[in-house]
C-alpha cells in the first residue's frame, strides 16, 4: 500500500486520491488480512444458519487509512480475521449504491442492504443467485439512466473443502 501510494501521489503531484482496499485470503488458516485505505468496506456476512438482519452485517473497517495519494509519509496499517465455512464477504464501490433513477433518486444504502439481506435469504442460495439479485435490483432501479460511476460488487464465500 505505501508504493501505491508513492506512485499515486507522485503520479498525481498530489491533486488525485484514490480509495483502495485490498485483502490476501490464506485458504490453509481461513484467515482474511486486509488493508482499508479509505474505501466503503465489504461486509462480512457470517453464516448463522438463519436469516441475517442488518445487525449481523459487519463491515470490514477495522483498519480505514487515508485515501491513497493523500500523504506519501503515511505507514498503512492491516489486519485479520478468521472465516468461517459458509461465511461470505460482500465488496463493493460507492457507484452501486449511488445509482441514480430517470428522477434522479438514488438507489441509497437502505435500499442496497435490504435488497442483500434479501438475496442472501438462509444461506442455502448460491453465490451467483445473491450476485444476480443484486444486480437485478440495482439495474431495475437504474431503469436505463446513465452512469456516472462504476458499479462494482462481487460476493465471495469461504467453503473449506472448495473456493466459491
Amino acid at each position: 500500500m505505501e508504493h501505491l501510494n508513492r506512485a499515486i501521489y507522485s503520479t498525481s503531484k498530489g491533486k488525485i486520491m484514490m480509495t483502495f482496499f485490498i485483502g490476501c485470503f490464506d485458504k490453509d488458516t481461513a484467515t482474511l488480512t486486509y488493508c482499508n485505505a479509505s474505501h466503503d468496506p465489504p461486509f462480512l456476512l457470517r453464516n448463522t444458519g438463519s436469516p441475517l438482519s442488518k445487525n449481523d452485517l459487519e463491515p470490514l473497517n477495522d483498519v480505514n487509512n487515508p485515501r491513497l495519494g493523500e500523504n506519501t509519509a503515511h505507514k498503512f496499517e492491516e489486519t485479520s480475521l478468521t472465516l468461517n465455512a459458509g461465511d461470505s464477504i460482500l465488496y463493493y464501490t460507492d457507484g452501486t449504491i449511488d445509482v441514480k433513477n430517470p428522477a434522479g433518486d438514488a438507489w441509497g444504502e437502505k435500499a442496497f442492504i435490504k435488497c442483500l439481506l434479501k438475496a442472501v435469504g438462509d444461506f442455502g442460495t448460491g453465490v451467483d443467485v445473491v450476485v444476480d439479485t443484486i444486480r437485478d435490483a440495482n439495474q431495475g432501479w437504474r431503469n436505463g439512466a446513465e452512469l456516472p460511476d462504476d458499479v462494482t460488487f462481487f460476493l465471495c464465500r469461504y467453503d473449506k473443502d472448495k473456493a466459491a
